[in-house]
């Protein structure tokens, strides 16, 4: 999803619980006012690539010789790596980028640093990011451009977070109040997309 100048998003789940990562990168200023945009694919239509006992879901970004589909504005990687026991994945983080490596199930090691389930590893150096697994394991890596905003991106994890159906009044409010804020904000057109 690009938000753009102005995009009013809702997700409708089936079940009350919902395991899930969202990565958002900032947009450089000539694109903070693009038009919205979505894309949706579903886990068949997702980019993977294996090797050496490496397998990736390649959402954006490249890995492993292979490009995903997705169009990003922001150049970015979003890939869940899956490490058989003892196996190396090796990943290019360009010049200018900032990355970030959340260890899903097992345990993976950076350089001198292990990092368990649940953990992160920000990753300070560009270059080539070199993760190790000690047992079976699986790794969500997000890199991004950095822009000349101090906040480039934001990382939401929500695992097994347990969601509330929203009333159709609430949603309304919600709608109206956004609507307001635009019109405050001096922008005219509106545009609402719900998945």
């Amino acid at each position: 999803m690009t938000a753009g100048k102005g995009i009013m998003h809702c997700e409708m789940l089936e079940t009350e619980s919902i395991e899930g990562l969202q990565l958002w990168v900032n947009l450089s200023r000539r694109d903070k006012m693009c038009e919205p945009s979505y894309q949706e694919a579903d886990e068949s239509e997702l980019l993977k690539a294996e090797g050496d006992g490496v397998k990736v879901t390649i959402i954006a970004g490249t890995c492993l010789g292979e490009t995903a589909r997705t169009i990003t504005r922001t150049p970015n990687y979003f890939l869940i790596v899956e490490l058989g026991r003892g196996k190396t994945l090796n990943q290019e983080i360009p010049d200018g980028w900032n990355a970030i490596v959340y260890v899903l199930n097992g345990t993976v090691s950076i350089g001198n640093t292990k990092i368990t389930r649940f953990q992160a590893g920000i990753l300070t150096q560009n270059g080539e990011l070199r993760v190790e697994s000690s047992k079976r394991s699986q790794i969500c890596f997000d890199g991004w451009k950095t822009n000349r905003w101090a906040c480039s991106a934001i990382w939401i994890i929500c695992y097994e977070h347990s969601w509330r159906s929203k009333t159709s009044l609430w949603w309304r409010q919600k709608l109206q109040k956004w609507v307001w804020s635009r019109q405050r904000m001096g922008i005219k057109d509106q545009q609402l997309i719900i998945s």
